[in-house]
């Protein structure tokens, strides 16, 4: 079944400064994570493919950021 997907797997080779980050960003991050954390790259480029963002622009031209606001983890 996964022998026609590849993938790779990124290790940091440090701890991330989180200082860098808001309480906000360190929220939203925390929520992504623990809402992915047993779902596959192929489960999740289906949800993302339902997204509005995805569905309202052409094949081949970049996303617009105007979308975040519509994504299901943008509140």
């Amino acid at each position: 079944m996964y022998s026609q997907y590849s993938g790779e797997k990124l290790i940091a080779v440090q701890e991330p400064d989180l200082g860098l980050f808001s309480e906000s960003e360190l929220r939203i991050m925390a929520t992504v994570k623990e809402r992915f954390k047993v779902v596959t790259a192929k489960e999740i480029s289906e949800l993302s493919h339902k997204e509005e963002g995805y569905v309202k622009t052409k094949n081949g031209e970049p996303i617009s950021y105007s979308f975040a606001n519509t994504m299901c983890f943008s509140n």
